[in-house]
């Protein structure tokens, strides 16, 4: 293994335990517990506490977003959509609803309804990692290579504590400035 690989691999399971650590509870410990799971790769555990949630709590707009990117990284791209567009006809100006919906167009590879979905959440909410973060991975595929750059900045300036923003960081930084941060 390379000496970059090894430094980031390193970062990466520093930042992932401090993030673990400095995580501020939420109001729904249930929530929590599902959102600790997607982050350790159990995706059908997941989906499954998500729909306990959402038994309880249907309109809880963080448990149906989970739900549906849990359902994207089992390969369920169908149910993901279904969801999806069931979840966003309630509510339709939910930021986090629109982000997990571009992720699903982006998956079935329509990049402009990816593109509407990811922009409609950020005039939701500007903040929204995962707009963000999806707005990056699509630039990324057109080439857009500094639009890309922005948005993932954006991302790292509103959560520079998330795993999943410091893993594409932290991945597009030449060594020196790797070495740096």
């Amino acid at each position: 293994m390379t000496r970059r690989c090894c430094s980031l691999l390193l970062v990466l399971v520093a930042s992932t335990w401090l993030f673990a650590l400095s995580d501020a509870p939420t109001a729904n410990p249930d929530l929590s517990a599902a959102d600790q799971l997607f982050r350790s790769g159990k995706f059908a555990d997941a989906a499954d506490k998500y729909q306990s949630i959402l038994k309880s709590d249907p309109k809880l707009v963080l448990a149906q977003a989970g739900l549906v990117r849990s359902e994207l990284r089992q390969e369920k791209v169908d149910d993901a959509f279904a969801s999806a567009t069931a979840f966003l006809g309630a509510q339709p100006d939910s930021a986090p609803l629109l982000a997990a919906m571009g992720d699903v167009q982006f998956r079935l590879a329509k990049m402009a309804e990816a593109e509407t979905s990811y922009r409609n959440a950020l005039k939701a909410d500007p903040k929204d990692v995962q707009a963000r973060l999806g707005l990056a991975r699509l630039y990324r595929a057109y080439s857009l290579y500094r639009q890309a750059y922005n948005q993932l900045q954006a991302a790292h300036e509103i959560a520079p504590d998330d795993p999943e923003v410091q893993r594409r960081w932290f991945g597009q930084l030449s060594r020196k400035e790797e070495a740096a941060a």
